[in-house]
């Protein structure tokens, strides 16, 4: 064994780690020395994580843990700052996510685009603060050791439908390319659902994660007019918007409510059945009924002694010999009832259950029927609504921008045509309709304007029409003139 190359490959090692640490304090009291640190709180709750609740937390990591207990949800940023503080796995993600899980397709809302660097000494460090970092001015610079993160706080904070997504990272692809530019190791694997060290943790060589603020928070329209774009604040009402959320979250409450109730009341089902056996049961029903009414007892967790009362009771009401009562109790099996389906109990009852009415009284077929129908209507009106705001717009590039398929985007941009044809064709017939109802006005009223310059002697010297009854001397005048017609044609009458 070479144990020269093994005491220099150390050597290499421990002068790399001091290098190391020599540049993160002269990072650190450079940033000192030019601008003003903030406590961890306070960065915190400049990204909004003031607003934290149960359904949307925290989300850390912590990448040193054992499986299955890496991710960590908080609901006070003091909890997570004391969790992180003595670890250097600790990172969390800048963004709240529905059901407070971190995957980018359950972003929900943010308020800061995160930004990391790698590899920036502290030469390179001062380059980027003396250039005025180029032009992309941060709220927050994060010395995280090796690197640094560049944090832009926004002006409000923004509600993640599909379309808003694809431009924030457009704007965050950009920022980096910006700064590969000037030949910074830029991140480009990172995106909006990325996790980042914890400020107040330790850092892979032990020393603190601490924050500085460098300038003010940005509009997300000049954030976007920065790297070349313009922000299009659209929220189309086929994406889930607030007012979807209120609704679900009314709904849930409801169906919490319906769950208490039963909760509260857990005997409602035998209660029901009890009441209907005495009012509904006819002949034929009877045995079978108070057999169900056991099998209630059982699945509702009733006594057994109050369900003997009952049926006695009921067995009376419905003069039913009381052997058989006592039959109907002894023949029901506990395990079995457990699995008794509502059909089954029906079928013993003779008369059915009231159920509140599912899919608005639709059945399964028309129901399915109208999903289709809203889906298919709600794919033409954004394939339509984009045709409006760009008719130029090609099948390849309007399939791209909303995701959906080519065939598709081509049916519904044949059937806009379609309307607009028939809309153009309509429009030429009525003015055509119009034309030719004015020029057979205009035709009319000049024969008639003619009729009238005309001599008296005119009319009587029109020749009568062939086998039209008339005068004696017009008629003779008439045969004399006109050449002799078909055997069949009608006669003109002679003097």
């Amino acid at each position: 064994m070479n144990f020269t190359k093994v005491r220099r490959s150390k050597a290499r090692k421990m002068n790399t780690r001091d290098r190391q640490l020599r540049d993160w304090q002269q990072k650190s009291d450079y940033l000192s020395n030019h601008y003003i640190g903030v406590s961890p709180l306070t960065f915190y709750v400049s990204l909004g994580f003031a607003d934290v609740s149960d359904e949307f937390s925290l989300c850390t990591m912590n990448a040193k843990a054992p499986a299955g207990q890496r991710l960590k949800k908080y609901c006070d940023i003091i909890d997570m700052l004391a969790d992180s503080y003595g670890r250097d796995d600790a990172y969390v993600y800048p963004a709240f996510y529905l059901n407070s899980y971190p995957k980018e397709i359950l972003l929900h809302s943010l308020r800061c685009l995160y930004l990391d660097l790698d590899y920036v000494t502290a030469a390179s460090l001062r380059r980027l603060c003396e250039h005025d970092f180029y032009g992309h001015r941060p709220t927050f610079l994060v010395n995280s050791g090796n690197g640094v993160h560049l944090v832009y706080v926004l002006s409000d904070s923004l509600t993640t439908c599909r379309e808003t997504k694809e431009q924030l990272s457009t704007i965050h692809r950009k920022l980096l390319q910006a700064f590969a530019k000037h030949r910074f190791k830029a991140d480009m694997n990172t995106g909006l659902s990325h996790a980042y060290r914890v400020v107040s943790s330790k850092t892979k060589l032990g020393q603190r994660c601490t924050a500085y603020r460098i300038g003010g928070t940005h509009d997300i329209a000049d954030l976007a007019a920065s790297v070349g774009m313009v922000w299009n604040d659209t929220n189309p009402s086929y994406y889930k918007s607030e007012q979807t959320y209120e609704k679900n979250a009314v709904r849930k409450s409801q169906q919490n409510q319906e769950s208490a109730r039963c909760r509260q009341n857990p005997h409602a089902l035998y209660d029901c059945m009890l009441r209907g056996i005495e009012e509904k049961t006819v002949e034929g029903h009877r045995y079978t009924s108070l057999f169900a009414l056991t099998c209630a007892g059982y699945k509702c967790h009733v006594s057994m002694k109050k369900v003997r009362q009952d049926v006695l009771y009921l067995a009376n009401r419905l003069h039913l010999p009381l052997y058989e009562a006592e039959h109907a109790l002894e023949a029901c099996d506990e395990k079995k009832a457990l699995t008794v389906r509502a059909v089954t109990l029906e079928s013993w009852l003779g008369w059915k259950f009231a159920r509140a009415k599912k899919r608005n009284g639709r059945t399964r077929q028309e129901h399915l029927a109208w999903v289709a129908e809203v889906r298919t209507a709600i794919s033409r009106s954004r394939v339509w609504q984009y045709l409006q705001s760009d008719p130029q717009a090609s099948i390849a590039g309007i399939a791209r921008k909303l995701r959906m398929g080519r065939n598709t985007v081509a049916k519904y941009v044949h059937e806009k045509w379609q309307q607009i044809a028939a809309e153009a064709a309509a429009a030429v017939r009525e003015a055509v309709n119009l034309m030719e109802e004015e020029l057979e006005k205009e035709t009319a009223s000049t024969l008639l304007q003619s009729a009238r310059k005309l001599p008296a002697s005119f009319i009587p010297s029109i020749r009568a029409p062939w086998g039209e009854l008339c005068s004696a001397s017009s008629a003779g005048e008439a045969e004399r003139d006109t050449p002799r017609r078909n055997s069949f044609s009608p006669a003109v009458p002679l003097a």
